[in-house]
């Protein structure tokens, strides 16, 4: 979780592109995730992971209540796109295998 200084710096860095994310997924359901920001101390953390179907669920914790949903749309040797729905708002997202 970040605080509400880290908060601010990742919207700030988002919104300016300076957001970088690495994700890990390990084959005993867990994944690393390490993420910076312009202007921000990168931030790592480990979780459980699920997978059923092509829902992905990453243990992200609850805010106000509401669960963040992960749809992988599509998946192949270099690319992963995902449909993520938080707080009713739909985000595409894709990750490239590096």
């Amino acid at each position: 979780m970040f605080t509400p200084e880290q908060q601010k710096q990742y919207d700030q860095a988002t919104a300016a592109n300076d957001y970088n994310e690495l994700l890990k997924f390990k084959s005993n359901n867990t994944y690393v995730s390490k993420v910076s920001a312009k202007g921000m101390k990168p931030i790592e953390r480990t979780e459980k992971y699920s997978l059923s179907g092509n829902k992905l669920d990453m243990n992200t914790p609850l805010v106000h209540n509401e669960k963040t949903t992960i749809t992988i749309k599509s998946l192949d040797a270099t690319t992963m796109v995902w449909d993520l729905v938080f707080m009713d708002k739909l985000t595409g997202i894709t990750y490239k295998r590096i």
